[in-house]
């Protein structure tokens, strides 16, 4: 599971240096590896 996260996150930064994403959408991203991260550190079972 963490492993699956963990590549979604790397994903979505590389594809964040590709493209061209408006702010907000910059914003949500940055947010949701932010709490994935923070879910990953407490290792936090995600239901």
């Amino acid at each position: 599971m963490y492993d699956k996260i963990t590549n979604v996150g790397k994903t979505a930064k590389y594809k964040l240096s590709q493209c061209q994403f408006d702010p907000n959408m910059q914003k949500h991203i940055n947010y949701m590896l932010n709490w994935m991260r923070e879910k990953s550190a407490k290792n936090i079972s995600i239901d």
